[in-house]
């Protein structure tokens, strides 16, 4: 439906349209429709857009853009009216079948069209063909049992139901001849609190679908006082009618943040979204599959639950992030693809929002409107500040400080990582399941946990994630160099994680070749009594220096780097005879193929100098080739890393520019995504 076909109403209770702006009220010229209202009000007050909403006392009240409004849509909803009716004072509504609206209604205007301003929807398209899918098997469904499934959309926050369920209502619905209404229990007219005040009001045997229905007409332009008696049957005939749905017309009706209803429920085992959507289907059933019910929730679980609590499947739409180079493609960023091929301390940020949709379209351009400056001059402090804002922007901040050590903790400990609860932490948008089954901690949540605390607070697992982080911040083309950092930090940080327990040297290099009798190898990380687990020494040559160092547990790097073919060496104490096991670490940030002879012969050095001491020398590479396939005589008594190994030893840390900056063949063949591909990217009419 076409903004512009948006009657300003007709019978409105004053000759002139008023406007209400930040609480002051304005007289304003005769308009011909919205379109003409918003074009007033943006030249008037100087905003580059705005939300209106249409009051009782007949002025539009203005929200600008840049704020949201009290307990409104993040994603900037604007509700537009339109008048289909006029209903006498007191007049019972009959519908068909002899049932009655709810009594003593008096309605000013019916509030039908809600249209959703997304900047960019984009990457749906799986989802929304399974939606008109199912629209379409709706006649043969109901037939099979009576009982529809229930269509259910679930993610974490800031994921994209709400756009999904607006484009259903909106687009979908109308452009397969069916009836779409959208409403949420988030924000607009605080429809929680009608439902939960309805409740009180209501029998048992009903309570919950009638409560539904109260809270349905407020979202449809009843005063609040004239929807607590609702029923729903009777409502959803109502509506019908005030739709001129036919007896072949669906009505599809999208329930937005069902699990809002939780918030005021005093018994915290009582599921209210569930038991709520399994009374308002089986009332649902009665209409033999001419009203559509389709509910969004962060969990998929508690659709699921309220899908069986009224004995019927649920068919879900779990959406996921994106593609994390889906920022290329999308061109309400294009300010920030050119700052990325600029600045890398962009281009990290844009991989860190790893495809969030609020992340990207809300976070990243409230970002921007708190520091102008930052795509010319991204300093450190502006994007501490911008990862802040971006977090902020998109609800990731629901977890106490004490939680957050924990989980991240747990996360870089090889060893108890598997006892985090992650159904939890994708709901509250902390684990991210990228494609591909990829699940990454949210980097813009541990960047800002790293750089949280002050340097007297600073502990060893904090201050090596921020010092992986700078690394990968500047590794580029020609600093290959700047890889050694990230690895050594990187290796600290897991050491760490491991709290001196001992673990086998494959559950360590995870994603390398590495030879099978030495990798079975138990070994125990041995750590100094420092906040910095590296230390730089001038070289390797002195031998007797180094060991007493590497038996304190120090990861040694030589600052002169005259050592060929070793970046740094670090020690493992062998579990049971408690000898001294060395890694012998090089770095090669390289697409074409490594010669491993090469790589042997410079490595040889430092190892015949070791083991001269009776010390045992493995040697680890980490390295970049574009190689899906390594000998078994390669990593004979070593530990060697390809492009597509690394990735996996390192996705902890969420997309790094590790990953994408020489991405090759191997690597792309397993994740396509990590190079970004061509996205449908949908606009919804703006005003």
């Amino acid at each position: 439906m076409s903004l512009d076909s948006q009657q300003v109403p007709p019978q409105a209770a004053v000759p002139v349209i008023h406007v209400k702006y930040k609480g002051r009220r304005y007289r304003a010229p005769q308009c011909e429709n919205s379109s003409s209202v918003q074009r007033w009000v943006c030249e008037k007050f100087k905003l580059a857009t705005a939300e209106l909403e249409y009051e009782d006392d007949g002025a539009w009240v203005v929200f600008d853009s840049d704020v949201d409004k009290d307990g409104g849509l993040q994603a900037r909803t604007s509700w537009l009216l339109q008048v289909l009716e006029k209903e006498p004072a007191e007049k019972k509504m009959r519908v068909e079948g002899g049932c009655e609206a709810p009594s003593s209604v008096q309605i000013p205007e019916l509030k039908i069209c809600s249209i959703y301003r997304v900047k960019a929807f984009v990457d749906r398209k799986t989802m929304l063909d399974k939606v008109q899918e199912y629209l379409q098997q709706i006649p043969s469904k109901y037939k099979e049992d009576g009982k529809l499934p229930m269509l259910g959309c679930s993610g974490m926050k800031g994921i994209g139901k709400t756009a999904m369920l607006v484009q259903i209502a909106e687009k979908v619905a109308p452009q397969m001849g069916k009836k779409g209404l959208y409403m949420t229990f988030n924000g607009g007219p605080g429809l929680t609190n009608i439902f939960h005040r309805a409740l009180k009001h209501k029998s048992a045997s009903k309570a919950l679908a009638d409560a539904f229905a109260a809270a349905l007409l407020v979202r449809c332009g009843y005063k609040k006082d004239d929807a607590y008696d609702a029923e729903l049957k009777p409502t959803i005939l109502w509506l019908q009618q005030k739709l001129c749905c036919t007896n072949e017309d669906t009505l599809v009706i999208c329930v937005d943040e069902i699990g809002d209803l939780q918030c005021q429920v005093q018994e915290p085992t009582f599921n209210m979204p569930s038991a709520t959507m399994s009374s308002v289907m089986n009332i649902a059933n009665e209409f033999e599959g001419q009203v559509v019910f389709i509910f969004s929730h962060i969990k998929d679980s508690v659709l699921l639950t309220g899908a069986s609590g009224s004995g019927r499947q649920v068919l879900s739409l779990q959406l996921p992030p994106l593609s994390p180079s889906v920022w290329k493609e999308l061109s309400l960023l294009h300010k920030w693809q050119n700052a990325a091929s600029d600045h890398a301390e962009i281009h990290q940020l844009l991989l860190a929002c790893c495809g969030h949709p609020r992340c990207l379209v809300d976070g990243l351009p409230a970002a921007l409107r708190q520091r102008p400056s930052l795509l010319e001059h991204p300093t450190e402090a502006s994007l501490v500040e911008a990862r802040h804002v971006i977090i902020q922007t998109s609800k990731f901040n629901d977890i106490s400080t004490s939680d957050m050590d924990e989980v991240i903790f747990k996360w870089f400990s090889l060893k108890q990582s598997q006892t985090l609860n992650v159904s939890e932490l994708i709901a509250n948008g902390l684990l991210l399941r990228l494609p591909g089954d990829v699940d990454v901690l949210n980097p813009l949540m541990l960047q800002s946990w790293s750089a949280g605390a002050t340097r007297q607070s600073q502990t060893p697992m904090r201050w090596h994630l921020s010092q992986v982080y700078d690394a990968d911040a500047v590794l580029g083309p020609n600093t290959e160099k700047k890889m050694e950092g990230l690895m050594f930090h990187y290796e600290a940080l897991l050491r760490v994680g491991l709290k001196g327990k001992s673990i086998p040297l494959r559950d360590f290099y995870v994603g390398g070749c590495i030879d099978p009798e030495l990798g079975s190898k138990q070994v125990t990380a041995l750590l100094p009594s420092s906040r910095d687990l590296v230390l730089h020494v001038p070289n390797f040559q002195n031998t007797e220096s180094v060991l007493s160092k590497l038996r304190d547990g120090w990861i040694l790097v030589s600052k002169e780097h005259n050592e060929p073919g070793v970046e740094f060496l670090t020690p493992w104490q062998e579990h049971g005879s408690g000898k001294l096991l060395v890694a012998a670490v090089q770095c090669k940030f390289v697409k074409s193929k490594v010669t491993w002879k090469d790589v042997s012969q410079k490595l040889q050095v430092v190892k015949d100098s070791l083991e001269s001491k009776n010390v045992q020398v493995l040697s680890v590479v980490y390295a970049t080739p574009d190689q899906s396939t390594i000998q078994p005589k390669t990593y004979q008594d070593s530990v060697y890393f390809t492009e597509r190994g690394l990735f996996d030893f390192t996705k902890r840390l969420g997309i790094l520019r590790l990953h994408v900056m020489k991405l090759g063949t191997a690597l792309k063949s397993q994740h396509e995504w990590l190079e970004g591909s061509q996205v449908e990217e949908m606009q919804v009419q703006q005003m």
